[in-house]
């Protein structure tokens, strides 16, 4: 944005960190379980000693890992309701998200039985699903709208590095290695349980003993507390007014404030304050013209009002999209097929194939933190460059694998999962706030990320029939399912070139 600067100040810095542990703990809950091995002819422990793996079959273990998919759809879902109706702030749902993901974590630990690794997946899936729907708001509404697009990619770049990490722990001698420890794999889960402890020191402990380092979203203190006094006063609009002003001052320094609040008023949406003789002219002025204003733009509207409302459907329909095209882009399935291909190609490092993909997915995900600008690449243009770029490596990947071209495979398998990193992975979650108006952003986000879960889900179901289905066309190789993805993401490439156009949206 032009006339913006970019400083902030430390405690933004760690504000940041603490928010991004949720997504880190998303994307290490991805991947935790395949730190975890099960067996279907080992008996369940007595007492209170702890099996070295959990007796389940193949199918119950599809089953304790579809809970963490559940827990995350119903926590996407209702948030934003739930949060709504009462009254927590952006600050309380990722100490929510905290809680849940610490307590999966340690009855992961020490699962011993299908029920309770369920009920611990089922807690994960509750921290993520609050997790991916949270954090980019968060991130959006305590970021200067200079670097608003940068430190949304944190997001994505959160989600990955949880990935790699538990990929990583799980390639570990330690861990799985001939000579680890028969029950060494319970001590993993306890990573992601450590960082969540972390949030809730940092967001709740310390608080109470004096020292405050994490603020709520001022966008959340504008609008709750306007709404926590009688209709017709002014009071709690100036109370929400002074409490954001106060937050982006501790947060951005008070140049980035000023050039933030004369974007405003450039805007016509003097709703910032910039000085105390601001705050005393709101609360000189009679009842309906500031209130009217900013009760317009605050008041939110449900899950149900969103799909019905005006002003918020042809933004909504793109969130809906871009969600779907992240999942349906066919990354998942790319990343399972991934290891059985490239484990022919490089039989000596079977073990760290799928740390590999991991890693150039999190080293791709740095490049949009630089282009994201508009003054650069912008959103747009890295959203085609990744849709186009994945359709034309899916066609490559299919005829690669049909052929028996194992190196053309593998490169092509590479260059998918670097083009999802830089667009279609990181950019949707960024934007979805960005499309629609404030009122209803919160509604909007639990919409797509619910719908994000749903494609998730359906994906990594249908994917293995489907290319059962498909294996006539292609002598039983696999290869002709990945040219519906080509097709799916060269669709995703028309209609985002066609429909998509930003909009910076005020803070």
């Amino acid at each position: 944005m032009a006339g913006s600067t970019s400083s902030t100040r430390p405690v933004f810095g760690l504000l940041v960190c603490w928010v991004a542990i949720s997504a880190f703990n998303y994307g290490f809950g991805i991947r935790v379980l395949s730190c975890s091995p099960v067996d279907p002819d080992v008996a369940a422990a007595a007492g209170i000693e702890l099996p070295p793996c959990v007796p389940m079959s193949d199918a119950e273990f599809g089953l304790v890992t579809a809970f963490f998919t559940l827990g995350g759809f119903l926590a996407s879902l209702f948030i934003s309701p739930l949060s709504s109706r009462l009254r927590w702030g952006r600050r309380a749902c990722i100490m929510l998200s905290a809680l849940l993901n610490a307590a999966g974590g340690v009855l992961l630990s020490f699962s011993s039985s299908q029920g309770s690794m369920s009920l611990a997946r089922f807690f994960q899936g509750l921290g993520a699903g609050i997790g991916v729907v949270i954090v980019p708001l968060y991130l959006n509404e305590i970021s200067p709208p200079a670097l608003q697009g940068s430190i949304g990619v944190l997001n994505q770049l959160g989600i990955v590095i949880g990935i790699m990490i538990a990929q990583a722990l799980g390639a570990l001698p330690w861990v799985t290695g001939p000579k680890a420890k028969p029950t060494a794999w319970r001590m993993v889960p306890l990573v992601s349980c450590a960082s969540s402890l972390i949030q809730l020191v940092i967001g709740g402990l310390l608080p109470v003993c004096g020292l405050d380092l994490v603020s709520e979203s001022p966008i959340w203190l504008e609008e709750n507390l306007q709404r926590s006094v009688p209709a017709g006063s002014t009071q709690g609009e100036t109370d929400g007014v002074v409490a954001a002003h106060n937050v982006r001052k501790r947060l951005w320094g008070q140049k980035a404030l000023l050039d933030f609040d004369q974007t405003r008023r450039n805007r016509g949406e003097a709703d910032g304050g910039e000085a105390e003789q601001e705050n005393d002219s709101l609360l000189q002025e009679s009842g309906g013209g500031v209130r009217s204003r900013s009760a317009d733009r605050l008041k939110q509207l449900s899950f149900f009002e969103i799909w019905t409302d005006p002003e918020t459907r042809a933004g909504l329909s793109l969130v809906v999209f871009t969600q779907l095209a992240q999942q349906l882009s066919g990354i998942n399935a790319v990343l399972y097929y991934s290891t059985g291909i490239l484990k022919k190609v490089l039989p000596a490092s079977a073990e760290l194939v799928g740390l590999g993909i991991t890693v150039i997915n999190a080293l791709m995900t740095f490049p949009p933190i630089y282009l994201i600008d508009e003054s650069r690449l912008g959103r747009k243009r890295l959203l085609l460059l990744s849709a186009s770029t994945m359709s034309a490596f899916a066609v490559l990947l299919g005829f690669s694998i049909n052929s028996g071209w194992r190196t053309l495979s593998a490169v092509a398998i590479v260059g998918f999962v670097a083009a999802f990193s830089v667009g279609l992975g990181p950019v949707p979650f960024l934007i979805l706030p960005e499309l629609v108006p404030a009122k209803s952003v919160s509604a909007a986000s639990s919409a797509g990320l619910s719908i994000n879960w749903t494609a998730n889900f359906a994906v990594g179901s249908l994917f293995l029939p489907i290319r059962s289905a498909l294996a006539g066309l292609d002598g039983g190789q696999g290869g002709s399912v990945f040219w519906i993805f080509a097709v799916i993401n060269a669709t995703s490439a028309v209609v985002i070139g066609r429909r998509y156009q930003y909009q910076a949206r005020s803070v």
